[in-house]
């Protein structure tokens, strides 16, 4: 353990303050490592594997979410279902909006709840991008920093302490969002909220719900309006240390507490999953995305 906890440190560029904190943190480590072996041993549709997470508790990552709960049911009245004609009904078997160039790499938030930032900043890049053809780097950093009231939202965001997607897309709706260069990268930390002398690199002119726990309905909304907003249940252990395969967890729930974006789907050897970009950085899971179970 002693030589992993080494490389471990070394790939990370993890320093902790004192001999202490060292020994808190290897035994950390330890205890993750364990959980991670015992259950690669089993006949799991997924892989776990140590990453950049590996020397915190429990408790510690729950900083890595952000996604508050959904209040929209009770006051987004413009917030209406997406609605399909028949024509519309037929959808690709699989989905990867990669394959198009519409999704950037993904990003890390840091230990600001700002995950839902993120997600509305790569739905805003994807809908720019087969509207435009062009893939812009939104900025974060002004979703985090401008979002804590919108005109016509009763309440706004609450920056790294947590947020909604659908308050952002408002906000994005009435003032449009800038370019990462132009607004400054993202920093992990509330700011001022900048006006003047920016870019506005891409503006929305609606946004919608999809239909709630209707698979086809959101794959029709995938395949003709390109990638979605979600909100997940970030709970399960598993899921901090998922690498590969397709990730199904007896112990996730349906209460959600992490934004994603949504940029696809498929089935592998019969089993059907849903494609996600993260923003826990290309350290976590396949260089950032994840394939969840339907």
């Amino acid at each position: 353990v002693d030589d992993d906890f080494d490389e471990f440190r070394q790939q990370h560029d993890k320093m902790y303050e004192d001999d202490s904190e060292h020994c808190r943190r290897k035994h950390i480590f330890r205890h993750n490592v364990r959980y991670i072996r015992s259950m690669n041993r089993r006949s799991l549709p997924h892989k776990l594997e140590p990453n950049h997470f590996a020397d915190l508790t429990d408790d510690e990552f729950k900083s890595y979410k952000g996604a508050l709960d959904d209040e929209s049911k009770d006051v987004m009245n413009d917030h209406d279902d997406i609605k399909h004609s028949k024509r519309m009904f037929e959808v690709p078997d699989q989905l990867d909006w990669r394959d198009y160039g519409a999704v950037n790499p993904a990003k890390g938030q840091g230990t600001c709840g700002s995950c839902w930032a993120f997600a509305t900043a790569g739905a805003v890049e994807a809908a720019h991008f087969i509207q435009k053809g062009e893939l812009l780097n939104l900025a974060e950093q002004q979703l985090l920093d401008c979002t804590w009231s919108t005109p016509g939202v009763y309440h706004g965001n609450n920056g790294c302490l947590g947020g909604w997607t659908w308050k952002a897309f408002s906000w994005v709706k009435k003032f449009g969002i800038a370019t990462t260069k132009s607004y400054g990268h993202y920093r992990g930390q509330e700011g001022f909220c900048k006006t003047s002398n920016l870019t506005v690199g891409a503006r929305i002119t609606s946004y919608r719900r999809v239909k709630r726990f209707n698979p086809i309905a959101l794959k029709k909304a995938l395949s003709y309006h390109g990638p979605a907003t979600i909100s997940i249940n970030a709970n399960p252990k598993s899921l901090k240390f998922y690498s590969d395969g397709i990730m199904s967890d007896k112990h996730c729930s349906n209460k959600t507490d992490h934004a994603v974006l949504l940029i696809g789907y498929g089935s592998d050897n019969g089993v059907p999953y849903w494609l996600i970009k993260n923003s826990w950085s290309h350290k976590w899971g396949n260089n950032g995305f994840i394939k969840i179970k339907q």
